[in-house]
């Protein structure tokens, strides 16, 4: 669908906003199409960010983080909310995930190296071996973003080289009204409707607190509500590993 039809769909079935003016009067709506069309976005990013539906491993600007040298945190693009991992250039395994705890808290012995004991009292520097998104989450122009810090700092060596994401992001569609046409939704076909829900929810909710609304805003939050919890069903079987239990090792492993 696109946002035209999606618009449409909202007004006059959910919200039932039509007018009975005189024939050849201009119509007249309750709601504009810019506060509708509002509503529409923060329903659909909404969405997203509960049911993790949108996920990316092949836009480059949202996937490739070129390094640069001596620097170790970059901020992700604003549609990126989680990184679910990250590989290092040519390797064919993912680096660690860790944390700033993890990275840089005193060491316990110097003669190994893990996430757990590496040390904080000399910077290092080399090919990225772990990578943490904890470091903040306010970026240069103050907005909500993802920063990633990668372990250790890249040096000369892999100035320019890149580490590959796979992230759950949130639509890159636009929301204008010039727009309307040619923006199309990203959500599979089973949930387009569903998440105008709390679009409707949105708009009623000052309405209905006076009884004014034919249908209660509540309903359409619950609506909602439900498609979350299925999309949330429906995702969890695709990304469904087995887990491998072995015996007489380390007691169990999983992946």
């Amino acid at each position: 669908m696109n946002l035209r039809e999606q618009l449409d769909e909202l007004r006059y079935r959910l919200l039932r906003d039509t007018s009975n003016i005189i024939a050849g009067y201009k119509k007249d709506f309750l709601y504009s199409d810019e506060q509708l069309l509002r509503y529409i976005r923060e329903a659909e990013y909404k969405f997203a960010r509960e049911t993790h539906i949108l996920q990316d491993s092949v836009t480059p600007a949202l996937t490739q983080v070129a390094l640069k040298t001596d620097v170790s945190t970059y901020e992700l693009n604003c549609s990126v909310f989680e990184v679910v991992s990250a590989r290092y250039d040519t390797c064919i395994t993912d680096l660690v995930r860790s944390g700033h705890y993890e990275i840089y808290r005193p060491a316990t012995g110097d003669d190994t190296f893990d996430l757990f004991t590496v040390s904080n009292q000399a910077q290092e520097t080399g090919a990225p071996r772990a990578f943490s998104t904890d470091e903040g989450s306010v970026g240069k122009d103050f907005d909500r973003a993802v920063i990633l810090k990668v372990y250790p700092t890249p040096s000369a060596t892999e100035n320019g080289k890149k580490v590959y994401l796979r992230v759950c992001r949130l639509p890159m569609r636009s929301y204008g009204v010039d727009k309307m046409e040619s923006s199309a939704c990203e959500f599979p076909l089973d949930y387009q409707l569903d998440v105008l829900s709390w679009a409707a929810f949105r708009a009623l909710e000052g309405l209905d607190a006076d009884k004014g609304a034919p249908i209660p805003a509540e309903k359409h939050r619950l609506n909602f509500d439900a498609a979350v919890a299925d999309a949330k069903k429906k995702l969890h079987r695709q990304m469904h590993v087995p887990m491998r239990i072995g015996y007489g090792g380390a007691g169990f492993s999983w992946r």
